[in-house]
């Protein structure tokens, strides 16, 4: 019996939508910010990232901007893939912020 894998039910439909955030934290020891992004294929969660950055960030604009480029770019990838596995989305991906 097959109790794992991604369960696509055929009720709902092939929408893409990403919803990305980041927190942007200035302490006294870390001027870096948490941000990620997760991506729901329907209803059902097909990628998702949690992450502090890389870089310090000067205010909370830059901090968002980078996560939504990632969950962007993320986003455009999995559209590349679905277009091989011949899934074609009924419209363009919805990307919240």
């Amino acid at each position: 019996m097959v109790t794992y894998g991604l369960h696509i039910t055929r009720s709902s439909s092939f929408y893409l939508h990403v919803f990305t955030d980041a927190d942007w934290a200035c302490s006294i020891d870390d001027h870096k910010s948490t941000g990620g992004y997760l991506i729901l294929f329907g209803q059902t969660l097909v990628s998702w990232k949690s992450s502090k950055q890389r870089t310090i960030d000067r205010s909370s604009t830059k901090a968002k901007y980078k996560v939504l480029v990632d969950g962007t770019a993320e986003v455009i990838w999995l559209q590349y893939l679905s277009r091989d596995l011949q899934i074609l989305f009924n419209p363009a991906p919805t990307i919240l912020m």
